[in-house]
């Protein structure tokens, strides 16, 4: 059985920023924003919009009907200060972490996270959720990545 959600007119109020610490690899660049989209939809279902459907009936799934930005940050600590700063705004926000890509495995992941204080982090991506302004706020003096 297919899920759907209903659109919830507020979201189309909201947007999402992705932000990468600029200094990371290609595909790293990559692998954040997928990872970071997939929490985030998790936590706000009401960001997806209903399944897409052709007109000879074929179904294509769905995917966010709230824009969304990849945008660059200079670097860890960067990213880090706009996290601090979303969060003060009332922002949702979930963050990607460094060390994500030497664990095998995402118990491992939990654990090494348990162990550190938030401010110990090594965050170099985050996705923020939450009204315009606010998101503008925080990233606007960044640039797309491109």
């Amino acid at each position: 059985m297919k899920q759907v959600h209903a659109v919830d007119p507020l979201a189309h109020r909201n947007r999402i920023a992705i932000i990468i610490d600029a200094g990371l690899k290609a595909g790293q660049m990559a692998n954040r924003p997928a990872v970071l989209a997939t929490g985030v939809a998790a936590r706000h279902p009401e960001i997806v919009g209903p399944d897409l459907q052709t007109a000879d009936g074929r179904c294509w799934g769905t995917f966010t009907n709230v824009p969304m930005a990849v945008l660059a940050a200079e670097d860890h600590t960067h990213v880090f200060r706009l996290t601090a700063k979303a969060d003060q705004l009332g922002c949702s926000l979930m963050v990607y972490l460094s060390r994500a890509q030497e664990l095998r495995s995402y118990e491992a992941y939990q654990a090494s996270v348990a162990k550190d204080r938030f401010d110990e982090l090594d965050v170099d991506g985050v996705i923020i959720y939450g009204p315009l302004k606010a998101v503008r706020k925080v990233t606007g003096s960044l640039a797309l990545i491109r």
